[in-house]
């Protein structure tokens, strides 16, 4: 299929003008949809954990990554079979909404939307009209006093996932329908995102596709964790495409495009999720180290994530980015992504070859987009790069390459509050010296008054050079 024009998430219910940052130095603010060449409908998703964009927020309001991506999708909130959405700490998510608002001001292109997961649940309220239209109710009313962008439907395994009921794949259009009708009542431009499983059997046994695109402005291709990692043996999270000798045709990426494609459903619908983790294994003793490579259980904890068997690439970056380790990356020719190893242990994991080869697949085949999954396993500190969120620079980089140059040239951004406290800290320092100016004048008056008593004459003194800058520029972000 040729390249064309395309957009990459969610760009048909999220088409709102894009507006000036701040940059540093006085220098002028750039407008991503005047700048020559770059279209504002090219935006990129990327998913982050409320904890994650809080914590990052409460460092510096303004955060790289927020020019880099177009659609922060926030994981997660709960669906309740009576059909109410709930969080964990209310408090807590209305004090990230308010920090959200003030990111908006600053950077109004930006689209907020909450995943709201519960495969259970979302069987439970889909089994009746009334908690249906209730959960509709719901899930609007939340927009509206969050001011959300829209929500993504985190419901992967309808009919066959615990819980679930054979008649989840007639109900979730119709669950569909009525909550774009609700959603439409608040907000008419408010996007309705689905996220589903790659397994190619879920095609006809939880969805039926050709009636899912007609409510959803994008269906998100959860192309994640392909490989079971319960089968003993070493294998690709996300494989672009078939390896051969692999026992599976249809465990890639490439091949879950083709049958949602042959299935009925919009190219320009479909949303590519790219890992931004890596997969770990314990490799068996005396085993070989490439793909298929016999496994005695998941790889340790690393030191960041601390969970068994799952690594961020700033953790497998720092690892084979060590000349004194034994670990190396190998580089997949034929499923087109890489893996690491030391002999010991056996990680699969993406690498900006990788995602630029998934991006390119993605222009190449006229699809929705991209998303990234999630931001904060990145290289936030460009430790391994000498460049900051270096998987999602690659993807902005290939997909919409004149925007990418424009946030670079931003290098980086004003930390508002940070400045804020510095011109306060001036503000304070000049009053310090205006004060002091005063006390030297009075106390020189005094002087000449003395003099002048004694017959003596003295010339006027002179005043400070009220050009004179007080403190350092404002800081680099």
């Amino acid at each position: 299929m040729a390249a064309g024009p395309w957009l990459l998430v969610m760009a048909a219910c999220c088409a709102r003008s894009a507006a000036a940052f701040h940059v540093i130095d006085g220098a002028s603010p750039l407008n991503l949809e005047e700048a020559e060449g770059v279209s504002h409908n090219n935006v990129m998703m990327c998913y982050v954990f409320a904890s994650q964009l809080d914590a990052t927020l409460t460092k510096n309001p303004f955060p790289e990554f927020l020019c880099l991506c177009s659609t922060l999708v926030i994981l997660k909130a709960e669906l309740l079979p009576n059909g109410f959405v709930v969080v964990e700490d209310p408090i807590f998510w209305k004090g990230l909404m308010q920090k959200l608002l003030m990111v908006r001001m600053r950077v109004p292109h930006l689209k907020v939307v909450v995943s709201v997961h519960g495969s259970a649940s979302y069987s439970a309220v889909t089994s009746s009209p009334l908690t249906m239209l209730q959960c509709a109710r719901n899930i609007a009313m939340w927009l509206r006093e969050y001011r959300f962008h829209g929500f993504e439907i985190d419901w992967q395994y309808p009919c066959v996932g615990p819980g679930s009921s054979p008649l989840d794949r007639v109900n979730l259009p119709v669950f569909l329908r009525a909550l774009e009708r609700e959603l439409d009542k608040v907000d008419g431009d408010a996007c309705i995102i689905l996220r589903v499983g790659y397994q190619p059997s879920l095609l006809t046994t939880s969805y039926i596709p050709k009636e899912l695109g007609g409510f959803v402005e994008k269906i998100v291709l959860d192309v994640l964790d392909m490989h079971d990692s319960a089968a003993g043996t070493a294998g690709f999270d996300a494989p672009l495409y078939y390896r051969p000798g692999d026992r599976d045709r249809f465990n890639n990426v490439d091949a879950v495009v083709r049958l949602w494609r042959k299935a009925g459903v919009s190219a320009d619908k479909l949303v590519l999720n790219v890992p931004v983790f890596g997969t770990s294994y314990q490799l068996a003793e005396g085993a070989r180290v490439d793909p298929g490579a016999a496994t005695v259980g998941p790889g340790p904890p690393a030191w960041i994530t601390r969970e068994p068997g799952i690594m961020s690439y700033k953790e497998v970056c720092e690892l084979v980015s060590d000349k004194s380790s034994a670990w190396k990356t190998i580089y997949d020719q034929f499923a087109m992504i890489p893996y690491s190893t030391d002999g010991k242990a056996w990680v699969s994991h993406e690498n900006i070859k990788s995602v630029t080869s998934k991006a390119l697949y993605a222009i190449a085949n006229d699809l929705g987009g991209v998303a990234a999954y999630t931001v904060d396993n990145d290289d936030a500190e460009g430790t391994c790069h000498q460049e900051r969120y270096p998987l999602l620079s690659a993807l902005l980089e290939v997909t919409e390459p004149k925007r990418f140059l424009a946030c670079r040239n931003m290098n980086l951004y004003v930390n508002v509050s940070a400045l804020g406290q510095q011109m306060m800290g001036r503000q304070m320092m000049g009053q310090q010296m205006m004060g002091q100016q005063m006390m030297g004048q009075q106390m020189m008056g005094q002087q000449m008054m003395g003099q002048q008593m004694m017959g003596e004459q003295m010339p006027a003194p002179g005043m400070g050079d009220p050009g004179t800058q007080v403190g350092p520029n404002p800081p680099r972000v």
